[in-house]
């Protein structure tokens, strides 16, 4: 398409014609050949229990940032760690990792918030939780 994309500090700037590019824009910077790809926003995963070899329910800060490192390599850039119906032990355990992780910052994709599948749901529409 003869477009350029001009990044700065991980962040678009702006998309220009490959001619207004100067050698002074150049110098210094990262070329990645386009041709046969496509950019895309980052993706904002809602529903996330785990990854790079570690769950949530691990309950503690590296299993949190091990999955904010493994979701970010496939273009996941903020998540919400969704905690289990579990014992109340292990979900106060898992939201208190999930907390340090916030305030520690993880090294891949950024914690937005948390999402709780229960034991706040009606028990009659249940699904797949533990009633318990």
């Amino acid at each position: 398409s003869g477009k350029a994309i001009i990044v700065e500090e991980g962040k678009v700037r702006e998309m220009v014609n490959k001619e207004e590019l100067s050698t002074a824009t150049l110098t210094g910077a990262e070329v990645i050949e386009g041709k046969d790809k496509f950019i895309v926003p980052g993706y904002i995963d809602i529903h996330v229990h785990g990854g790079g070899g570690s769950d949530v329910m691990d309950g503690d800060y590296e299993a949190i940032n091990q999955i904010a490192i493994a979701h970010s390599r496939f273009g996941t850039t903020s998540f919400l760690p969704t905690i289990m119906t579990m014992s109340k032990d292990k979900i106060i355990r898992s939201l208190r990792s999930i907390c340090e992780a916030v305030k520690k910052e993880t090294v891949g994709a950024e914690i937005l918030g948390i999402h709780m599948e229960g034991p706040y749901i009606n028990p009659e529409k249940k699904g797949a939780q533990k009633e318990e």
